[in-house]
């Protein structure tokens, strides 16, 4: 009961929320909103990582895709074949 009471005063304090501007006036609050909800915080995103592959240090965004594609793929055609 205490939960469903918590839940209904979010989502009415929610919907108060969303009544007080007009998306086609408040574009900017509206965007703000949206971008709040996407991030969980105002923090800002943290910085791509590096990532080590067979003990060598990779951070190119592209080696990094080609090399986790090549890694799983490898396991599915492997286990394809097996089976």
């Amino acid at each position: 009961m205490y939960t469903y009471v918590i839940y209904y005063k979010k989502s009415k304090k929610w919907m108060d929320y969303l009544s007080t501007f007009d998306h086609h006036v408040d574009l900017p609050k509206l965007r703000k909103t949206v971008k709040s909800l996407n991030q969980g915080s105002n923090k800002p995103a943290s910085p791509n990582q590096s990532i080590s592959f067979n003990g060598k240090v990779i951070s190119d965004l592209r080696k990094i895709a080609a090399k986790f594609n090549k890694q799983f793929t490898s396991v599915v055609s492997t286990v394809a074949w097996h089976q």
